[in-house]
């Protein structure tokens, strides 16, 4: 196992103390005009889970309470599947997110990837939207927009993803000093989050600045819980 980087370290402190609350889950919508079947889309997204080593990661404490990351060789993922299509119009854009609005409140078991969840619903042979639910021990903005979407998007046309996996594995902003411990260096590309005020949060080098952050994360479990 490798030790988690601070800021994955501080996000799974926080989950520790309100597990059941979905405040680092984040969802995503993907618009299809041309539409899209369940069958390519389940095969794109584990083609992308296979490819990608962070979406098959498990986070797990030691015997000393600090978590660590876990690589399994494989993690489940079943495509949740809705076809709207025959609902009256106003009723699919409601029922849609009520579905989007219950994925979310599912909290995520840490310690059993794929920290991902997806959902496809067809609106119309016209309109089809993957919703995805990632939790942010995971990814940020950057690797979401600039990876994960656009590997996902080749799978899904046949074609080779567009960057080469050691550089898709370390795009990402917001960047940390490596750390080490138990001989594992680790980068750590997934140090940049936002905070349910729309800042942006970078977990920076050295304690003091350490402790600020998890003090941010705690403010976030508070509001959480208001």
């Amino acid at each position: 196992m490798k030790i988690a980087s601070y800021a994955q370290e501080a996000i799974w402190i926080s989950s520790q103390f309100a597990p059941d609350c979905p405040l680092y889950n984040e969802t995503v919508t993907v618009r299809f005009p041309a539409g899209v079947d369940p069958q390519p889309m389940e095969t794109a997204l584990r083609a992308l889970i296979a490819r990608h080593d962070i979406l098959r990661t498990a986070f797990l404490e030691d015997a000393t309470g600090v978590p660590h990351q876990r690589l399994t060789d494989s993690a489940p993922l079943v495509l949740r599947w809705s076809d709207l299509s025959t609902s009256p119009m106003p009723d699919r854009e409601r029922t849609a997110a009520r579905l989007a609005e219950l994925d979310v409140a599912e909290p995520f078991d840490l310690a059993r990837p794929s920290l991902l969840r997806a959902r496809l619903v067809r609106f119309g042979p016209a309109d089809t939207r993957l919703y995805l639910n990632l939790h942010h021990l995971i990814f940020d903005a950057h690797t979401l927009h600039h990876v994960l979407l656009p590997d996902l998007r080749a799978f899904l046309e046949g074609r080779p993803p567009p960057h080469p996996l050691a550089a898709a594995n370390h795009l990402a902003t917001g960047k940390l000093p490596p750390r080490t411990g138990n001989d594992h260096p680790v980068a750590s590309p997934y140090g940049m989050f936002r905070t349910s005020d729309g800042e942006i949060a970078i977990a920076p080098p050295g304690e003091a600045m350490y402790r600020r952050l998890l003090k941010t994360l705690d403010a976030e479990i508070g509001r959480a819980h208001v």
